[in-house]
């Protein structure tokens, strides 16, 4: 249990670096993410958003990243259907391998 919190938490504070990181210039693949999360109503800096999507696809299949990161987005008060549009969103962009995975095996 203990080395799943801190999994959980070492989770957690890499996404938060990650997170403050600046963003040198936005590419096409960002300026078509966050039309996207834009279009869900998902509103914030840019810089933190394309963040958000490019730590959905490090996340994948890492379970105490990806839960650290659902309760990260849930905390800034997005609705689980904006967090699910943001992960697609950012799967799309960043990562659209992920995409082609068979459903049993997506986040």
């Amino acid at each position: 249990m203990i080395r799943l919190i801190k999994s959980v938490i070492g989770a957690a504070l890499t996404a938060v670096a990650v997170s403050c990181a600046p963003l040198a210039h936005a590419t096409d693949q960002d300026d078509k993410f966050l039309q996207q999360v834009a279009a869900a109503g998902i509103e914030g800096p840019p810089d933190q958003l394309i963040a958000d999507g490019h730590a959905a696809c490090d996340n994948y299949g890492n379970g105490g990243g990806a839960i650290a990161q659902l309760g990260a987005l849930s905390a800034q008060g997005l609705s689980q259907s904006q967090i699910n549009t943001l992960i697609t969103a950012g799967f799309k962009a960043y990562c659209p391998d992920k995409l082609s995975l068979p459903a049993w095996n997506r986040q």
